[in-house]
């Protein structure tokens, strides 16, 4: 045997050596470059990412840029007479105080119960499918916060047909949900009616969203309601003076 292995060694030893030498450096070789391999795919990987969100950032610069600050400024105030961002009960009542006064429909009572006034961040609206025919207060009604208003009144049917129309078509924004009109027995013109109103309000979102992600752009739909929005006049418009037909109703709103 120790012969048989001194032959094959004299024989074949030449080659032994170099492809033993070779296989151990061929090791080490991959156990060094193995990892470097990886560290400069995962670079390469998130390099790439860095591209794809400077492209994305480009497109939004672009897109801020060819928006006018004096633009965005009268969206935002338009928007906010319309859809006010807080429960606010003084301007709601304020507004009712203005279309009673506008329409001479004397308002009875009010029944509002605000209750604790909302500081929760919006969560981004559900997408809905909007209607060029439909009023702008029907699409909002869809995404907003709502505060039934109840509201007690008597005058004559001009008036009301005034205050349907009116209330329907100014800032802020109410929504008629049902109304019930009676009508007096001693005059043919003099009716009472009780109104169940929605006023809305949305906080204001406060998060918007990854670097990568697409900025909204306001489609055509949504410009048919801005537009719409614009042509609505706001109540405190309406009447330079103080109804004071407009009962007081509750101390504390708030209870």
């Amino acid at each position: 045997m120790k012969r048989i292995k001194k032959f094959v060694w004299d024989r074949y030893g030449f080659i032994f050596l170099p492809v033993g030498s070779g296989m151990l450096i061929l090791l080490i070789t991959l156990n060094v470059l193995l990892p470097k391999v990886d560290f400069i795919k995962s670079n390469q990987n998130l390099v790439g990412q860095k591209k794809i969100q400077l492209e994305a950032l480009k497109k939004k610069l672009a897109l801020l840029q060819s928006v006018t600050s004096e633009k965005t400024t009268q969206l935002l105030q338009e928007a906010e007479t319309a859809l006010p961002q807080t429960k606010d009960a003084s301007s709601l009542l304020s507004a009712l105080d203005n279309l009673s006064g506008t329409t001479q429909l004397v308002i009875d009572s009010i029944n509002l119960s605000p209750g604790i006034v909302s500081t929760e961040a919006a969560r981004p609206a559900p997408k809905v499918a909007t209607d060029k025919a439909k009023p702008a207060v029907s699409v909002i009604s869809q995404t907003a916060n709502t505060l039934p208003i109840v509201i007690t009144t008597h005058g004559t049917s001009e008036q009301l047909r005034n205050f349907l129309k009116q209330v329907q078509t100014t800032r802020p924004l109410f929504d008629i949900q049902t109304a019930e009109i009676s009508f007096s027995l001693e005059s043919s013109d003099s009716l009472s009616a009780i109104f169940n109103l929605n006023a809305y309000y949305l906080p204001p979102i406060v998060e918007i969203g990854e670097i990568d992600s697409q900025l909204p752009q306001i489609t055509d739909e949504e410009q048919n309601i801005l537009a719409a929005l614009a042509s609505y006049p706001e109540t405190s418009s309406l009447s330079a003076g103080v109804n004071q037909n407009l009962p007081t109703g509750k101390t504390n709103l708030f209870k």
